[in-house]
């Protein structure tokens, strides 16, 4: 069975949080000014070949970029969790891989998206107003998920 874990790292759109701890990690800005993150407790290990940047945890590469398509590398306390939310409506629940909304409009859309804009999945919310976003299947990386009174940015390891 896969482990999945999602962070949910801070709200966007004029959501304010406050993040309650942060994770070391491993921040990959690339020319195009998407992000690959990892999280430095699971190792990443990265190397160039054939001029390629591979990043590698536990002997699987995790990432495969041409080098000149970084512009370069960091490392970063990325926030996770939430608290003190101010959001139309209560904060998503995170469970076992899914996003659970409440209070939302019959119909209305939840979306995920990839960072580079690209939307990847829509759930629509039932008649009691619930959406289940099921993001337990996505590949690694970072996806956001808005909803029509919340946006959040998470990454799935």
């Amino acid at each position: 069975m896969k482990h999945l874990k999602l962070l949910i790292l801070f709200l966007l759109m004029g959501v304010s949080a406050q993040a309650e701890e942060t994770v070391r990690s491993l921040v990959i800005n690339l020319q195009d000014g998407k992000q690959t993150m990892f999280a430095l407790k699971d190792a990443p290990v990265i190397t160039i070949k054939n001029e390629t940047l591979l990043v590698e945890i536990g002997g699987q590469t995790k990432a495969s970029i041409p080098i000149t398509d970084v512009l370069n590398y960091v490392f970063d306390d990325i926030p996770v969790g939430i608290s003190s939310t101010k959001m139309n409506g209560p904060a998503p629940k995170l469970i076992n891989g899914h996003v659970l909304f409440t209070q939302i409009e019959e119909g209305q859309a939840v979306s995920v998206y990839t960072t580079d804009g690209r939307q990847i999945k829509t759930y629509r919310a039932n008649a009691n107003g619930q959406v289940d976003a099921d993001l337990s299947a996505l590949p690694h990386g970072a996806y956001i998920v808005k909803s029509p009174s919340t946006t959040i940015k998470f990454i799935n390891k």
